[in-house]
């Protein structure tokens, strides 16, 4: 599945808008792709977690959108 979804790499992080980590992990059973949100975390100032959980939304759903199409077709 990650390979096929490699092959596809440019076209989903054009649709993510920014560019992802894409981790083959060979000698797991799984592989990783990600995006790191730098904005802090749970030991962050409480006032900016509503602004982080917001990022992290955003991210899940462009991530989808950009994934979906190529998901299905496998």
């Amino acid at each position: 599945m990650f390979d096929e979804l490699y092959k596809n790499k440019e076209a989903i992080e054009n649709a993510f808008q920014k560019k992802l980590e894409w981790e083959r992990l060979d000698e797991k059973r799984a592989s990783r792709i990600k995006y790191t949100i730098n904005m802090g975390g749970l030991k962050a100032n409480e006032e900016s977690w509503s602004q982080i959980q917001e990022e992290m939304i955003d991210c899940m759903n462009k991530f989808y959108k950009a994934i979906s199409s190529y998901v299905k077709n496998l």
